[in-house]
């Protein structure tokens, strides 16, 4: 895996409209074979969204809501009010984004781990 230019794990390409809104947020970026771009915006809450880029379709996204676990480690969670599974056949960006959104303002306790991670 290569590091960006931000010195995070993945590949780097031109950044598109959420990315560089939550650039800031960014923790993986990577290209998954035979799948996409995936990328990871981690926030404070201790939730994350997991973005994927469909290769094969390719103007549709995916979206997940993931949680920091104890380990430090982004895992899938469907227990949320904005999804009990992932949102697929997302056409726009501007929806990716509002979905990002939602995932970075759910409530949350500011998490102690999502600190420690971040600072490593």
């Amino acid at each position: 895996m290569l590091l960006n230019n931000n010195g995070l794990k993945g590949w780097k390409k031109e950044m598109n409209e959420f990315e560089d809104k939550y650039k800031d947020y960014l923790v993986e970026n990577e290209e998954i074979d035979y799948i996409g771009p995936h990328w990871i915006f981690g926030f404070e809450n201790g939730y994350a969204a997991s973005v994927i880029k469909d290769k094969h379709a390719k103007d549709l996204y995916e979206v997940g809501v993931m949680k920091l676990n104890k380990d430090g480690e982004y895992v899938m969670c469907f227990d949320t009010p904005i999804t009990d599974d992932v949102i697929s056949h997302i056409e726009k960006e501007a929806e990716v984004s509002d979905i990002i959104e939602q995932i970075k303002n759910l409530d949350g306790k500011e998490d102690k781990e999502w600190k420690l991670y971040q600072n490593k």
